[in-house]
């Protein structure tokens, strides 16, 4: 089951508007998941206050 109300029709609305207005037909974008790249992010506190201290001063200091 989808977590939302879904139909078919009402999913298309947004195409069919850009290319009644438009005249063009919608672009398509192929979709590519790539995974992420680079050093996963930690968010302990004491790693928070020694990357980010001023950051952690406004946000994370009174809680």
């Amino acid at each position: 089951a989808l977590p939302y109300p879904y139909s078919d029709e009402l999913d298309l609305v947004a195409g069919l508007l850009y290319e009644e207005k438009t005249n063009e037909e919608l672009p398509y974008h192929n979709v590519v998941n790539f995974a992420p790249q680079g050093k996963k992010f930690k968010s302990k506190p004491k790693l928070l206050k020694q990357t980010y201290p001023q950051l952690f001063d406004k946000y994370w200091k009174n809680k």
